[in-house]
């Protein structure tokens, strides 16, 4: 580029992500796309001076479901931007946008029809493995999280909520109301904000 700095980049697509699914990785949810199609293209150096690569991916009209019903998506547009860094330890930075489209995943369900939902993902690595993941998660309005995933002793994972904001009635109607229902407490009329901050340990509830 202008800069001076010498880069490969990549672009393939798969007209099915369950033939790449099943393929190339090792995943049971591979058996369980239905249709989609990628489009990844992948930056790095070849110039030893520059410490950094990227990659970007765009997943389009992904569908698929679980044996069981529990988990599954439709129509769904997803955008991903990951940045490593290197060779001083390895550092990743990535940021999403689910664009369109519906998912369920046990009892949450969102429709991206309205508006996107963008998060942002900041791995936390130690050697090769995975310590902790920082999220952002938070759309137009209804809803926004500040997330802190850390994975303890045993492999026991924790999430502590830094912070959690809530606009009603949109967050209500596109998050809360699927749990609700369980209570027989689904079409309610909801108003205001709420915030909130918290962690869950192995044994459930810690503040």
């Amino acid at each position: 580029d202008a800069s001076g700095r010498q880069s490969l980049c990549l672009d393939a697509k798969m007209a099915a992500v369950e033939t790449l699914l099943r393929a190339e990785w090792p995943l049971e949810g591979g058996a369980w796309v239905r249709a989609g199609s990628v489009t990844a293209c992948a930056a790095y150096p070849s110039n030893s001076d520059d410490a950094a690569a990227g990659l970007d991916i765009d997943v389009a009209g992904l569908s698929f479901d679980s044996p069981d019903g529990s988990h599954a998506g439709e129509a769904l547009d997803l955008e991903l931007s990951a940045l490593m860094r290197f060779p001083d330890g390895v550092s990743v930075e990535s940021s999403g946008k689910i664009s369109t489209g519906q998912l369920l995943l046990g009892q949450f369900y969102g429709d991206f029809a309205r508006s996107p939902m963008m998060f942002d993902l900041a791995p936390g690595l130690d050697g090769g493995d995975l310590r902790a993941v920082k999220a952002r998660i938070e759309d137009d309005g209804p809803l926004r999280a500040d997330l802190l995933f850390e994975n303890g002793e045993g492999s026991n994972w924790t999430v502590r909520i830094d912070r959690l904001d809530l606009g009603f009635p949109g967050a209500y109607e596109r998050y809360i109301e699927p749990f609700a229902a369980t209570w027989m407490l689904d079409g309610l009329e909801v108003t205001g904000r709420m915030s909130w901050s918290g962690a869950w340990g192995p044994a459930g509830l810690d503040s």
